[in-house]
């Protein structure tokens, strides 16, 4: 009788001590700081990843050329330009727009985005405007950058034009005199009239 009652003590000591192990092993687990730690960096670590790709959709879709915010605008190109200079060849060089007797009476500012492809050179470039009336007037853009800028002028700058109402071009043109270097590109994009 001793025997099978140590054995049975024994045994019920045994499944006190393994409730009371498996017990705290949870409650370890549920209360452990270090989990639950580890959980909120995950989780802080996830909605940084989130809020990245977010923003990285949201410059993709801004990034797009952008329209005029005016409703009296008249865009004559909304896709890139490109002038490929050689001045070993060539004196100037240059990318034309056809304006066909375009009337610009009450638009006051020309709009444009530039972007060169030589880091090195230091180029300038004449803006150049026609009537059909034979009136030419220009401008110069100076120190043209490597990355994407616009470039905004007031049509009155364009003092040697007195009749708006009939445009025959607008020029941008490159010099030899006005680059460093003789060879390179320039890119021209969002080319338009505001009133």
């Amino acid at each position: 009788m001793c025997y099978i009652e140590i054995v049975r003590k024994s045994k019920e000591i045994y499944e006190h001590l393994a409730r009371v192990y498996f017990d705290s092993s949870r409650n370890k687990k549920k209360n452990n700081p270090q989990s639950k730690l580890v959980f909120r960096n995950l989780l802080k670590l996830g909605i940084v990843v989130i809020v990245c790709l977010i923003a990285v959709v949201a410059v993709i879709i801004f990034w797009q050329k952008p329209e005029p915010k005016s409703q009296h605008a008249l865009v004559l190109e909304s896709n890139p330009n490109k002038i490929d200079y050689d001045f070993t060849e060539a004196k100037e060089e240059a990318a034309i727009f056809d304006l066909s007797d375009m009337n610009l009476l009450g638009f006051k500012t020309l709009e444009f985005r530039l972007r060169k492809s030589n880091y090195q050179d230091n180029l300038h470039m004449r803006i150049e405007l026609i009537s059909q009336y034979g009136e030419e007037s220009q401008i110069y853009v100076k120190h043209i950058p490597t990355r994407w800028r616009k470039f905004k002028t007031d049509l009155s700058e364009f003092k040697d034009i007195s009749d708006w109402s009939r445009m025959r071009q607008l020029a941008f043109v490159l010099e030899e005199w006005n680059a460093q270097e003789k060879k390179g590109a320039v890119y021209i994009d969002n080319v338009y009239f505001l009133k």
